[in-house]
C-alpha cells in the first residue's frame, strides 16, 4: 500500500513537472495600453515626418530623439510630445548628416547618429545636440548599438553572387569598435540566403530577377544591461552574448519560443501580399507567372519553420524584449516575450495598437518601438493613412 502511495505521488509530481521539462510553461499576461491622448496633440506630425524610415531613442529624462533621413537632421521632443529642438543639416562636414539611418545613446551622455550605410561613419552629439566628434568605420554600417567601456558594435553585410546557383547569399559581419584607439575586432559572422533568383523571359533572352528571402532568417544586434553585445539569428531560438572588450562569446540565452511550421494558410497569405506588390509593377509577364508559381514552394522562400522572431529590443532596465514572428501578417498587434537582463524568461504578451498600425517589416531594420518601465513609444500610422506617420506614447500596465 505504501509503495502504491509513493507511486501515485511520483506520478502526480511528474505531471506537474512535465510542462517545465518540455518547455510548455509560457506565462501569458494581458498588457493593457492606454494611449496618452494629450501627447503631441498640438504637434504637426505630417509636417515633421516626411518619410517613413525613422528610428528613435528615449533618454532617462523622457526626451525622445527621432532621426529624419529626408531632412538630414534629428528631432527632439519632450515627454509631452512637444518639439523642443532639432539639429543637424545636410552635408559631409563635421556636425552635418547625410541621410541618417539610426540613433542611440552611448554611456547616457552621447547621441550616436549613423549616416547612410556606405558613408562608413557616425557622429557623436551631446544630449543637447551639440557636435562632439565624427567616428569612421572600416565597413559600411547597417545597424549599430553602443556597448560599454567606450565601445560600439556595428553590423555590416554584403551580397555574394554565384554563376552556377539560382540564389544570392548574404555575408554578415559584426564588429566591435574601440572609440579611444579606433581599433575594430570581428565578433561574429554569418552566411545566410539573401535572395532567390528567378529566370524569366524567352529562351534566347532570359533575364534574372532576385527575390529577397527574408523568411530564411535575419541577424540582429543589441546591448545587454551590462553593456555586452547581444546577437540573435532569428532562425534559431537563442541570443548569444559577447564581451565588449575582446568580442569573445560569454553565454547563450535560450528562448522559450516554439517553432511555427510554414502551413498552407500562411503560404496563401504570403502569396496574396506578393500578388498585390507585383500587380502594378513593370515586371515582365513571364516573371510574374514564374514568381507566383514559386511562391508556394516552401524551400524556395522558406525553411521548414518560420523565423522564431522579428526583432530583439532592450528596454531602459535592461530587460530583453523579443518581438515574435506573426504568421497572420498583422500590423495592428505586436506579440512579444520578456526576459530578465540575465536572460530568464518572464512572460509573453500582446500589444494592441488600437487605431494605429506599425510597419512590422520595417521594424526589422529600424527601432520604431521603444519600451521603458512605464511606457511604450511607437512610430505608427493611423489606420488607412499609409503615408501619415506620427509618434505615440502608451501607458503600459501588465497584469498577471
Amino acid at each position: 500500500m505504501i509503495k502504491k502511495k509513493k507511486a501515485i505521488i511520483l506520478i502526480f509530481i511528474s505531471i506537474l513537472l512535465l510542462p517545465v521539462l518540455w518547455g510548455e510553461t509560457i506565462e501569458k499576461r494581458d498588457t493593457n495600453l492606454t494611449q496618452e491622448r494629450y501627447f503631441g496633440v498640438f504637434t504637426g506630425w505630417s509636417e515633421l515626418f516626411r518619410d517613413t524610415s525613422k528610428e528613435m531613442v528615449v533618454s532617462e529624462d523622457g526626451s525622445i530623439y527621432v532621426v529624419s533621413p529626408a531632412d538630414h537632421n534629428v528631432l527632439v521632443f519632450n515627454d509631452s510630445g512637444i518639439l523642443e529642438n532639432r539639429f543637424g543639416k545636410h552635408g559631409q562636414k563635421d556636425g552635418e548628416l547625410f541621410y541618417p539611418a539610426s540613433i542611440s545613446i552611448l554611456d547616457d551622455k552621447y547621441l550616436v547618429v549613423v549616416d547612410y550605410a556606405f558613408n562608413c561613419k557616425f557622429t557623436l552629439f551631446d544630449l543637447q545636440g551639440n557636435f562632439k566628434r565624427v567616428v569612421k568605420t572600416e565597413k559600411p554600417i547597417y545597424s549599430l548599438v553602443p556597448l560599454t567601456k567606450n565601445r560600439v558594435a556595428y553590423l555590416y553585410q554584403e551580397r555574394i553572387y554565384y554563376r552556377d546557383k539560382e540564389e544570392i547569399d548574404r555575408k554578415i559581419l559584426i564588429f566591435i569598435k574601440n572609440l579611444k584607439n579606433g581599433k575594430e575586432i570581428e565578433a561574429e559572422s554569418f552566411l545566410l540566403r539573401d535572395s532567390s533568383v528567378i529566370l524569366a523571359g524567352k529562351k534566347e533572352n532570359k533575364k534574372k530577377y532576385s527575390i529577397y528571402a527574408y523568411y530564411k532568417g535575419d541577424v540582429f544586434i543589441e546591448r545587454s544591461a551590462k553593456g555586452e553585445l547581444l546577437v540573435g539569428l532569428s532562425s534559431l531560438p537563442e541570443i548569444k552574448k559577447y564581451s565588449p572588450s575582446n568580442g569573445k562569446l560569454t553565454g547563450t540565452i535560450k528562448l522559450a519560443i516554439k517553432p511555427q511550421k510554414v502551413e498552407a494558410e500562411y503560404k496563401k497569405r504570403f502569396r496574396e501580399t506578393q500578388e498585390k506588390k507585383i500587380a502594378d509593377r513593370q515586371y515582365a509577364v513571364e516573371f510574374k507567372v514564374e514568381l507566383l508559381n514559386k511562391i508556394n514552394s516552401v524551400e524556395y522562400f522558406f525553411d521548414e519553420n518560420l523565423p522564431y522572431y522579428k526583432k530583439i529590443l532592450v528596454d531602459d532596465r535592461g530587460k530583453i524584449i523579443v518581438i515574435l514572428e506573426n504568421s497572420l501578417f498583422d500590423d495592428k498587434s505586436i506579440h512579444f516575450q520578456v526576459y530578465s537582463p540575465e536572460g530568464k524568461f518572464q512572460y509573453s504578451s500582446t500589444l494592441d495598437l488600437g487605431e494605429y498600425e506599425l510597419d512590422m517589416n520595417s521594424l526589422r531594420w529600424f527601432r520604431k518601438l521603444y519600451f521603458t518601465r512605464d511606457y511604450v513609444y511607437a512610430l505608427v500610422t493611423p489606420k488607412g493613412e499609409k503615408n501619415s506617420l506620427r509618434l505615440v506614447k502608451f501607458k503600459i500596465k501588465s497584469n498577471k
